[in-house]
């Protein structure tokens, strides 16, 4: 029941044509308050009474904007100093919430959480993010800023970004666990609060362009030590039913616990054959577990409330590190799903 509160629409990529329906801005007039809320996760106040609803939300998985199984409303209120965002949000299961401890960097739909996007320029890049745990109390707080920006008249783009992040760790987690045959030790940042920032230098082409790329270079604070980051993506985007990227990323982080470098590569390839079937495939390779993952999906919608995929997903691991590959993990799956409508 993870829940994604986006203020601001982004354009959707074009998978199907649900998307041109339901994917529109939505607009909200919001109420501003004199009294600030209570923060203590009980909407009985005035104030929420008062406040702006959003009930009319649509369901993303397992179909994208269906109508959703659950019912949720959302209140926004503001005053001159905050914007405050109340959230009730049913279940008809309840014993089946997710709320297990959640590990940073870990997939975040693993548990039921609150995510809150504020996206001002409208961009998908800079802006504010918090993310709630069910359970209770903050897991991860960003705030991206522009400092400048430059827009040429061809469309590319040059920025000068800003991130401050704020992080908590309910438990230890270990950031850097490489293959017991690298010699490596893991490394394993203890549990507590972690507050740092960045600068970024952001380097993007136009889009639109058939051939497209972005650049982003970042060096600054990282849980207590120090990370050098560089991200490299080009897009090949010839028509409106294929898609392929490369991209390549690079951290070197230095820390209290230690040093070590992660590479991560990937390669992507989308193919949109109608509106009812499309092909996307993604080959991965990170030098922290020295593995290359193979993901291939067909999924095919005959229509609303039908769906079916075919799935193979394939690692190959190099157990010596001596650039040999060997099938360590190989599977296809098959899964097809119909919704009654009562």
């Amino acid at each position: 029941m993870a829940v994604a509160l986006a203020l601001f629409a982004a354009v959707p990529y074009p998978h199907a044509s649900a998307q041109s329906i339901y994917a529109q801005n939505k607009i909200v007039e919001m109420v501003q308050t004199p009294v600030a809320p209570r923060i203590d996760g009980v909407l009985d106040e005035e104030i929420w009474a008062g406040a702006a609803m959003v009930s009319d939300l649509h369901q993303m998985d397992p179909i994208e904007y269906s109508e959703p199984s659950e019912q949720s409303e959302f209140y926004l209120a503001y005053d001159q100093d905050a914007l405050y965002v109340g959230a009730r949000m049913r279940d008809s299961q309840p014993g089946r919430i997710a709320a297990n401890i959640l590990r940073q960097g870990a997939n975040i739909s693993n548990d039921d959480l609150l995510l809150v996007i504020l996206d001002p320029y409208n961009n998908g890049r800079e802006g504010y993010q918090r993310v709630d745990h069910i359970a209770g109390g903050l897991q991860s707080e960003v705030l991206d800023g522009r400092v400048i920006g430059l827009t040429l008249p061809a469309g590319d783009s040059v920025r000068l970004l800003y991130r401050a992040s704020r992080e908590v760790l309910r438990e230890p987690f270990t950031i850097w666990d490489p293959d017991a045959s690298s010699g490596e030790q893991p490394i394993t940042i203890p549990a507590g609060e972690f507050t740092y920032a960045a600068p970024a230098l952001y380097i993007q082409s136009e889009s639109s362009r058939k051939l497209s790329g972005e650049m982003t270079y970042r060096r600054g604070g990282f849980y207590g030590g120090e990370r050098n980051n560089i991200e490299v993506e080009t897009t090949w985007f010839p028509t409106r039913h294929f898609r392929g990227f490369v991209s390549y990323g690079y951290n070197d982080i230095e820390l209290p616990e230690g040093d070590f470098t992660l590479k991560l590569a990937r390669v992507g390839l989308d193919i949109i054959f109608s509106n009812t079937l499309s092909w996307a495939s993604l080959v991965q390779y990170d030098n922290g577990s020295e593995t290359i993952g193979i993901n291939s999906r067909l999924h095919w919608v005959p229509e609303a409330g039908r769906e079916g995929f075919i799935v193979l997903n394939h690692n190959l691991l190099d157990l010596d590190r001596n650039d040999s590959f060997n099938s360590s993990l190989a599977g296809l799956s098959l899964k097809f799903s119909h919704t009654f409508r009562f």
